[in-house]
C-alpha cells in the first residue's frame, strides 16, 4: 500500500488558478487548496491564511494551531467523511 501520490502540475494548474482569482491567496497556497478540492481530501494546516481561503472555496480544512491533538487523532481513527472540528 503507497503512502503518497505524486501529482502532475497540469491536473492542479486549472483548479488553483480559480482558487487564486476566488480568494487571492497566494500561488503558494492555491496549489495546496486546489490539491484538497480534486482530491476530496482534508488540508491540514498551520496557515491561518490558507485555512481561512480554503473555506472560502468549500475545501474541508483544519487549522492544526486550534485543534487538540485528540480531535486529530479521532480523524485518523473514524475517517475524514465524519470528523468535524
Amino acid at each position: 500500500m503507497e503512502s503518497y501520490e505524486i501529482a502532475d502540475e497540469s491536473v492542479l494548474f486549472d483548479t488553483a488558478w480559480v482558487v487564486a482569482e476566488d480568494t487571492g491567496c497566494s500561488g503558494f497556497d492555491s496549489y495546496f487548496i486546489a490539491l484538497a478540492e480534486i482530491k476530496n481530501a482534508v488540508l491540514f494546516t498551520d496557515d491561518s491564511g490558507m485555512h481561512h481561503h480554503a473555506g472560502d472555496v468549500g475545501a474541508q480544512s483544519v487549522l492544526v494551531r486550534e485543534t487538540d491533538v485528540e480531535q486529530i487523532e479521532n480523524f485518523f481513527s473514524i475517517g475524514s467523511d465524519k470528523f468535524r472540528v
